[in-house]
């Protein structure tokens, strides 16, 4: 394990380098990634590691630590419920609301290995296909530099694919290389990347029509998340949708968002500044 005053340095850089917050329950994770790091990175032990932090840091060490202990858990279509509310409602009615001036924008934060970026433009292409001729962003972005470079790649191992892809669309946008399959050039090409920390500076430009931010709160601490929310919130078209996970909510924690209850999902809507401050003046 760790010495004690090791694990609270690591806790401390993560906390000032990318808002990541560790609790005591989650020493084990940060001895487990940190040891395999050090091995990757041909260091004695994770206290060498360590070491090296404290006396040279360097932005690619300190990148590799920040991406060891990001959990980069995803699939194809996960959990299923917000895609369909997505397929069957959000998008439809964006949809209908661009209808004149033919764009559509969608933000996948913490987008990981990109499999939620490329669901997305899979759900375009199969469902909406007259969105040939609109203007579409999928923008993806994440604070690991060495996940988005291998999202952009577009090449998952077989157990991956199987997560959320079926036969049908497997032999239609992917290609087969050795064990790993290759998404064609079409669906990678629809979405662009960029890493940005949400707790940090350089957020994308723009407001954005949906944003799916899943997953991704829990990591961050308490007092951050507001944050984030509130900033977000900014990123988001007056009529725009906010995808969280199922475990996360904006409740108490931002008061710019409402929830809605869509085919079985929950999805968050800007609340107008004037019904905001009707809220407020109705508390006693």
């Amino acid at each position: 394990m760790l010495p004690a005053d090791d694990e609270a340095f690591v806790r401390a850089l993560l906390l000032e380098h990318a808002s990541l917050s560790f609790d005591d329950q989650q020493a084990h994770l940060l001895d487990s990634r940190l040891t395999s790091l050090a091995k990757q990175r041909r260091f004695a032990d994770a206290p060498a590691l360590v070491r090296s932090l404290r006396t040279a840091p360097s932005k690619i060490l300190l990148d590799s630590v920040v991406d060891a202990l990001t959990t980069h858990e995803t699939s194809f279509f996960r959990d299923r419920l917000p895609f369909v509310a997505l397929a069957e409602a959000i998008i439809p009615e964006l949809v209908s609301k661009r209808r004149a001036e033919k764009r559509l924008s969608v933000w996948s934060a913490g987008c990981s290995t990109g499999q939620e970026a490329y669901s997305v433009a899979l759900l375009l292409r199969e469902r909406f296909p007259t969105l040939a001729l609109w203007q579409i962003q999928i923008l993806a972005t994440d604070v690991s530099a060495t996940t988005i470079q291998r999202a952009r790649l577009g090449r998952f191992s077989a157990q991956e694919v199987k997560r959320g892809i079926n036969d049908q669309l497997r032999d239609k946008y992917f290609e087969r290389c050795g064990n790993e399959f290759v998404l064609n050039d079409s669906i990678r090409n629809s979405v662009t990347w960029a890493t940005a920390n949400l707790a940090g500076d350089g957020l994308p430009q723009g407001n954005f029509d949906i944003i799916l931010m899943r997953n991704v709160l829990i990591y961050f601490a308490p007092a951050v998340r507001g944050r984030i929310l509130q900033r977000t919130a900014a990123h988001l078209a007056a009529d725009g949708y906010l995808l969280l996970g199922a475990s996360e909510t904006t409740f108490g924690q931002c008061e710019a968002f409402k929830a809605q209850s869509i085919c079985g999902a929950t999805a968050y809507r800007k609340v107008s500044p004037s019904a905001s401050l009707e809220a407020k003046q109705e508390q006693p």
